[in-house]
């Protein structure tokens, strides 16, 4: 990526564009092999993402050792009754936004009584009547790490259905792999 950017500026989507290029299985095993040589486990709750996260995951060799499981709570009462999310939360900020996914984050953690947990959540498309259409693409991911790091961020990704989840599914993998190695550096 560096010989081709040599005197040309780089953009955040030229950056994104070059890091999406990497499969987000090699994400998948650098998290898998980060997390097995550390002896922590990880468990997932998604939404938006359908299944995608846990499909990367166990994909990789070995993940059995580190990745407890996940749900797919695509209905709201999937994230009360498997992500412990209360129901006046929904009430109060909507199904989709970034309180009611950093419950399920901490939820699902709880639950499966993980080290780490993940958790998706938002609108992938096309619009219907739940939602309009400047809303299309809005994602909100929580990571739960140790309890040490509590991160819930909000995210307009661009194109259509399949992109919006795939997207998410690499920045959830991605951010959760930056995150432990940030947190590593500080023990």
């Amino acid at each position: 990526m560096q010989e081709e950017t040599i005197g040309k500026s780089l953009t955040f989507s030229d950056f994104l564009r070059a890091e999406e290029e990497r499969s987000p299985n090699d994400i998948s095993t650098q998290l898998v092999s980060f997390l097995s040589a550390r002896n922590l486990t990880v468990s997932v709750i998604e939404s938006v993402t359908g299944g995608g996260i846990s499909h990367e995951l166990v994909q990789v060799p070995g993940c059995s050792d580190v990745f407890l499981g996940g749900v797919v709570a695509y209905h709201s009462r999937l994230k009360v009754s498997h992500g412990l999310v209360a129901p006046k939360t929904m009430a109060e900020h909507g199904v989709v936004s970034a309180m009611v996914t950093q419950e399920m984050a901490a939820g699902i953690k709880q639950v499966t009584k993980s080290d780490i947990s993940m958790a998706s959540n938002g609108f992938a498309g096309p619009t219907n009547g739940a939602f309009s259409s400047d809303q299309t693409g809005t994602v909100f991911l929580s990571w739960n790490i140790r309890d040490k790091i509590k991160k819930t961020k909000r995210y307009k990704i661009e194109g259509g259905r399949q992109d919006v989840i795939k997207t998410s599914v690499y920045i959830a993998l991605s951010m959760c792999l930056r995150y432990l190695k940030n947190e590593s550096r500080k023990d």
